[in-house]
């Protein structure tokens, strides 16, 4: 650890020429732990983003903070479940239904939104992170060049060839998991959600729902499947194709084509 400082200090003229190179054991060890480093920073600012964004209650689910101007995911569908129960008209079998109805929706709105903090925290973290890379990268850069490339010791070129696989591995991560592309699909589907949930409980508090007949009753929650329906298979398609959708878009074409016996 000494030898570490001294070099990284400059203090070279003090080693003997066997001290002044590293070993490769030495210069894999350096790189990995600073690799762990700016692994365990991002994992910190990806905590930190999270957290900031839930106290923003984003999400009106259980995990956000109480407020008195929002209502929790939970207490939305025990609300519309007792105006289902008021229901005079509708058969117990439709009841249940319709309670399942309501936990599908309320279901895929803190799933989506949850995901919508993922990303969104991802983002701030890639960004951060990447940030810091290339300011060490520019420092780095700065103080070796002063003293020519020659003249450095490897300790400095090894943390500017670390910066800069760090730096290249946050920009690949950003294009990789297509952040800029999903979030406005993730955003775009929870306001959706969220828009036929408010329909659902506006339905229900309809005076002409409430004296529906049974098969009147059955029309509108088809009508309500159908709805919710296309919002299933956008939530399902995102989440299992987002790998082969990045990797058909990263790979070059030519690692694609099957190669002629």
């Amino acid at each position: 650890m000494k030898k570490l400082l001294r070099l990284l200090h400059g203090d070279a003229s003090q080693l003997t020429p066997e001290e002044q190179h590293l070993s490769q054991l030495a210069h894999v060890a350096v790189s990995l732990s600073i690799i762990a480093l700016f692994w365990v920073f991002f994992q910190l600012v990806h905590l930190v983003s999270v957290a900031r964004f839930q106290q923003w209650q984003i999400c009106e689910n259980n995990h956000s903070p109480t407020s008195a101007t929002r209502i929790s995911l939970a207490k939305q569908q025990h609300q519309i479940n007792g105006m289902i129960d008021a229901l005079r008209t509708a058969t117990a079998s439709q009841k249940i239904r319709l309670r399942q109805q309501t936990a599908e929706i309320t279901g895929l709105i803190d799933s989506v939104c949850q995901a919508r903090l993922y990303f969104a925290a991802q983002q701030v973290s890639l960004g951060v992170v990447g940030t810091a890379a290339a300011i060490v990268l520019t420092v780095t850069l700065s103080l070796t060049a002063t003293k020519g490339i020659e003249n450095a010791n490897g300790l400095a070129l090894n943390l500017v060839g670390t910066a800069v696989i760090v730096l290249t591995a946050t920009a690949y991560m950003g294009t990789f998991f297509n952040d800029n592309k999903n979030l406005p699909v993730i955003i775009n589907l929870y306001v959706k959600t969220k828009t036929l949930l408010s329909a659902y409980a506006t339905d229900l508090v309809n005076p002409k729902l409430s004296l529906a007949s049974p098969a009147e009753l059955e029309t509108w929650m088809q009508a309500n499947d159908q709805a919710f329906e296309p919002l299933l298979v956008i939530h399902i398609n995102f989440n299992s194709n987002l790998m082969d959708q990045v990797l058909t878009q990263s790979l070059p074409k030519a690692a694609t084509q099957t190669p002629q016996p």
